[in-house]
């Protein structure tokens, strides 16, 4: 395809830079197949191509940053199976994770801040 015309271009978002290493990572610990490992890759690159069209975009966000994690913990809750409530776990686990967010604190989590 051509520069321009893929999702993850209209999203401003790279999509290879977040999702492969940890899947690779995973799918490497896990044995997967092929078509599992393209299955979770696509999970994780449309959580992260959505989300990056769904914000409004400000100077000094670097949205691939912003919202790898979110598409790495998609990523990774389709290649374990994980379901709808597991992966449910995973992105609220990664919210914690993303950017400095306080949720935890609202929400009275046992999440760790980094």
């Amino acid at each position: 395809m051509t520069a321009g015309l893929l999702p993850q271009d209209a999203a401003a978002v790279l999509v290879p830079e977040r999702v492969s290493p940890a899947l690779l990572a995973l799918a490497e610990r896990t044995g997967c197949s092929g078509r599992e490992f393209l299955a979770a890759y696509i999970a994780g690159s449309e959580v992260l191509v959505r989300l990056g069209m769904a914000v409004e975009r400000h100077a000094g966000w670097f949205l691939t940053s912003a919202l790898g994690v979110f598409a790495c913990a998609a990523a990774a809750a389709r290649l374990l199976g994980l379901g709808a409530a597991g992966a449910g776990r995973a992105m609220g686990i990664a919210l914690s994770r993303a950017a400095g967010t306080q949720q935890p604190l609202v929400e009275g989590s046992f999440s760790k801040r980094l």
